[in-house]
């Protein structure tokens, strides 16, 4: 599984308002013993590929992480993936 620093920041968020501090602290310590997660940071390349793709979306109404996301799924030819929102 390959997922970006932004990914985990809102899913961080979005598990401490529902259940709590503890239980987004549980999300990133078993996120991090993972063998099977991949982190990428978001990098210039990435940011300016999502803002391309940003621009030229205009009938799409997803997040800059979305977009990074698409960006980065451009660069590792990535046809899978898995979203919850």
């Amino acid at each position: 599984m390959i997922t970006t620093n932004l990914i985990i920041a809102e899913t961080f968020t979005l598990i401490r308002r529902g259940l709590g501090h503890a239980s987004g602290v549980i999300f990133l310590n078993n996120l991090s013993a993972s063998p099977r997660a991949m982190k990428i940071f978001s990098d210039p390349e990435i940011e300016e590929n999502a803002i391309e793709i940003i621009r030229l979306d205009k009938d799409q109404y997803f997040s800059y992480t979305d977009a990074v996301s698409f960006a980065l799924m451009r660069q590792k030819n990535i046809t899978q993936t898995f979203a919850f929102d």
